[in-house]
């Protein structure tokens, strides 16, 4: 960020974190701050107040810098505010229009889609399309009993469509503000590195997928009423864990978890899963083929819901798999 294209030294920059905590400390600009509470995104507003105070942080840099004579690192902590600065302005813009934009668009915001865009006479039919598609996606999950209609809703969480790889679109629910008082839980799924434990040369393997797969889980009725959003005149919430949740793929992992050991047992067969994406492996090509079949029809009879696109039937020894 430095236009002459120097830097300062290791020492150079550990003399002036030096000079940052002896006078200012990172409590910088504290007693001017403005303490204001409502029902905003409380993550975003951390997301920004961390970057107020880089920003400031970067500021008082580059006056210690001024003060001592190191004109070339104040140029470079100058540059570094005003860089923090616009990221700043950009998300309060983009906070700003989600905020004041007329209730039958916000359905259609997202981080990437600016009211300008969503407005604008050329977007007419875009805005169209986009409404007719998460008005589909809505009726199928009513159909399907994934959401219900309710007013018995504490928190509504903003609602759009985002696009998929295969170029389709996906109806989420951005929960960042229940996301930010849901307690983290860690735990471990079986990616790539389990994959290579288990695999050899001369194994075959094959694919299955399960069709929206948070959808089969649901969640206590008293919690029901935190997923809720509003599209048009209504108000729905999701009956299960939805896409977007922090705890949603831990709470699904763990219940497929139950059939993949089921299954492993009765088949004695390699096994792994990783998200809504399961891989079998055995040596036999033949003996493969005949339990994914066995498999699908076992799933199926517990509830699952697998999805045909997904599907690799013909055991190969090359596949793709975990993306």
């Amino acid at each position: 960020m430095d236009p002459t294209g120097k830097r300062a030294t290791k020492y150079e920059l550990e003399g002036l974190d030096y000079h940052m905590q002896s006078t200012l400390g990172p409590e910088v600009n504290k007693k001017g701050a403005i303490e204001r509470a409502d029902d905003a995104d409380f993550e975003f507003k951390e997301e920004i107040c961390k970057l107020a105070i880089d920003g400031q942080k970067a500021s008082a840099k580059a006056i210690t810098s001024l003060a001592i004579g190191d004109f070339e690192s104040a140029t470079q902590w100058m540059l570094a505010s005003h860089h923090y600065d616009r990221i700043i302005m950009g998300k309060a813009q983009q906070e700003r229009e989600q905020t004041l934009v007329s209730d039958i668009f916000k359905g259609l915001l997202c981080p990437n889609v600016s009211v300008s865009e969503i407005l604008c006479q050329t977007s007419k039919e875009k805005l169209k399309e986009q409404e007719q598609e998460y008005q589909n996606q809505l009726n199928e999950e009513l159909k399907n009993g994934i959401i219900k209609e309710t007013n018995s809703i504490l928190v509504y969480n903003p609602t759009f469509i985002v696009p998929r790889k295969d170029g389709r679109l996906r109806k989420i629910l951005d929960c960042r503000r229940i996301n930010f008082f849901t307690k983290h839980v860690h735990f471990k799924m079986d990616g790539a590195e389990r994959l290579r434990q288990i695999l050899k040369q001369t194994n075959y393997a094959t694919i299955l997928g399960i069709k929206d797969a948070f959808h089969h889980i649901y969640v206590q009725p008293n919690f029901q009423k935190f997923l809720g959003f509003k599209f048009k005149n209504g108000s729905q919430t999701y009956l299960g864990p939805s896409f977007g949740w922090k705890l949603s793929p831990f709470m699904f992992s763990k219940t497929l978890a139950i059939a993949i050991r089921a299954i492993r047992a009765k088949w004695k067969i390699k096994i792994l899963h990783y998200m809504d994406d399961t891989i079998l492996i055995r040596h036999s090509k033949k003996t493969l083929k005949q339990t994914t079949q066995d498999v699908i029809r076992f799933l199926q009879t517990l509830g699952w819901h697998l999805s045909p696109n997904k599907y690799v039937l013909i055991p190969k020894m090359t596949i793709k798999y975990l993306g």
